[in-house]
């Protein structure tokens, strides 16, 4: 899965252990969905691949058996995958000069992985018979009846300190790891599944190598390291935009071809094993797959070569998506969604989970005829009974397709036993897409919350504002009440003024009417005054 579908998101239902009351729905790693609609594989074989068989006298396709069903059936009497061997170092648990020999191609320490020559010893705790597996660094011990160790003479000092027994720290341990901050999330990388694949590639001893698909550069990296430590090779990368483009040399040729695949596959040479991590659709892997067969039976390849293919578990195991819908023709396209998103307990798209975020839409639904990148697989396989797949859950599901013509099928049989039979490793998986979705909705609803919140906060900014504007109307009408109020005061100081003038004006007046009264004397003077009166009263009377 790429860097982009990770909004983080992107292991089929069986592969990551869905309870056996979940199966049967359309969302599940079976065939096509219900549980009528196959019959039950036979998981008691011993076949630790998903062969897929003839049935000779129906002519109809047997199923495959399901790698996580397997797995739990191996883990029921105690044994998952190879019994009592310790499982190779991981990346993380290499100390650091065997790293660098790796590194620089010490074929030396590689070859300790790849032969007989220290492996230690297992019981075959189910047949009851004694089987040897070799574990890098120790020699082989002596074994009772039953597979169990009674001599640990010859185990070097890196398994002491694995068993914590030589007082040295546990390589193996968790805190050992180094301290990668820019780390995911989610892993997601096919590089992250390097401990599975790059082994593959030394046990079929390849020696040119197509990647399809070259994500952020970590696989491609990878190979370049794989092939010059080996003496050299041929590297094909397929991207329409690489992570990294290799520099040839030291005995490597690199062919990078910026192109979308499987147009890109045409015409091109074919090489002896393919890294298949491209558009994660029905349509675009059925295509590869056919061109790299045509392409394998031109040349005349007794075998077809090795393919390593990413994200046949959930979500992509059973549904589309796709990074350029119009890239695929419509009758052979999902209806799809940008917008939606997919969860382990839903086959539709739902709102929130794992989603693309823009950079790809799901197909809308899960299961059913022409959807998913394991549904492809297997529908390639139903007619080659010679190829076998082999499922590992881990970070979102590896493929791996061998051809048992091939010379080296035995040993990648058994290379990759341990990992498809690993029902631990199925229970981590789905564990990790568990927690992973919960991260995803604790997000989703963190961001509600902050939605939430930022509508209140506008709800309450919006209501701060009126409230404001009513304050300032307001003060406004209080303004103009108090400037009413200064005028009305003004008026009343002026009347009061002209109050306190109204004696005087009546004192003299009086005074002004004795003296008229004196001037005129007697009966002349009231004669005049009533004269002036009724010329005062006409006056009135006209006006």
């Amino acid at each position: 899965m790429s860097d982009t579908a990770l909004g983080g998101g992107s292991v089929n239902d069986l592969a990551v252990g869905r309870p056996a009351e979940w199966r049967g729905s359309a969302g599940d790693g079976g065939p096509r969905g219900s549980a009528g609609e196959y019959p039950a594989a036979n998981l008691s074989a011993p076949d630790p691949g998903n062969r897929v068989p003839a049935d000779a006298d129906a002519g109809t396709p047997v199923p495959h058996p399901d790698p996580a069903e397997a797995a739990e059936a191996a883990g029921s009497d105690g044994s998952s995958g190879t019994a009592g061997a310790r499982p190779g170092t991981p990346w993380f648990g290499v100390p650091s000069a065997s790293r660098a020999a790796a590194a620089h191609g010490d074929q030396e320490a590689q070859d300790n992985q790849e032969t007989g020559d220290d492996r230690g010893t297992r019981g075959d705790q189910e047949s009851g018979g004694v089987v040897t597996t070799r574990v890098p660094g120790t020699t082989p011990a002596a074994v009772a009846p039953g597979g169990v160790v009674t001599d640990r003479e010859g185990v070097d000092d890196r398994e002491e300190d694995v068993l914590g027994e030589s007082g040295e720290p546990d390589t193996y341990a968790v805190e050992s790891a180094p301290n990668r901050t820019l780390q995911p999330l989610l892993l997601h990388s096919l590089a992250e599944l390097r401990e599975i694949w790059v082994p593959l590639l030394r046990a079929a001893d390849i020696r040119s190598v197509a990647e399809i698909g070259s994500e952020s550069g970590a696989a491609t990296s990878l190979l370049v390291d794989l092939l010059r430590g080996r003496g050299g090779g041929k590297l094909v990368v397929i991207d329409p935009d690489p992570g990294v483009a290799p520099e040839p040399g030291d005995g490597l040729e690199v062919d990078v071809v910026r192109g979308y695949s499987p147009q890109a596959l045409v015409g091109l040479a074919p090489v002896d094993a393919y890294l298949i991590d491209g558009d994660h659709n029905y349509a675009t892997v059925t295509s590869e797959l056919e061109t790299i067969a045509d392409a394998a039976r031109a040349t005349g390849r007794p075998y077809l070569p090795l393919l390593i293919m990413h994200d046949v578990g959930w979500p992509n195991a059973r549904r589309d998506s796709y990074y350029t819908p119009e890239r695929i023709p419509e009758p052979e396209r999902q209806p799809y969604s940008w917008e939606l998103g997919v969860r382990l307990d839903s086959t539709g798209a739902v709102a929130g989970g794992l989603r693309g975020e823009g950079a790809f839409a799901w197909a809308r639904s899960e299961g059913g005829a022409g959807n998913g990148v394991r549904t492809a697989v297997e529908d390639f396989l139903t007619t080659r009974p010679e190829l076998r797949l082999f499922v590992a859950a881990p970070i979102f599901g590896l493929g791996i397709v061998v051809d048992d013509r091939a010379p080296y099928a035995e040993r990648v049989d058994e290379l990759l036993r341990p990992w498809v039979r690993n029902s631990l490793l199925t229970r981590l998986e789905r564990n990790r897409l568990d927690l992973y979705l919960h991260v995803l909705l604790l997000q989703d609803e963190m961001i509600d919350a902050a939605r939430r919140r930022q509508r209140e906060w506008a709800r309450l900014d919006a209501a701060l504002a009126d409230r404001a504007t009513t304050e300032l109307r307001l003060l406004d009408a209080a303004a103009e009440a108090e400037r009413a109020l200064d005028a009305e005061r003004a008026t009343a100081q002026q009347l009061r003024a002209a109050l306190a003038d109204e004696p005087k004006l009546v004192h003299a007046a009086r005074v002004a009417n004795a003296a008229l009264k004196a001037r005129l004397g007697g009966h002349r003077g009231a004669r005049a005054v009533r004269t002036a009166r009724a010329v005062r009263g006409a006056l009135h009377a006209r006006r």
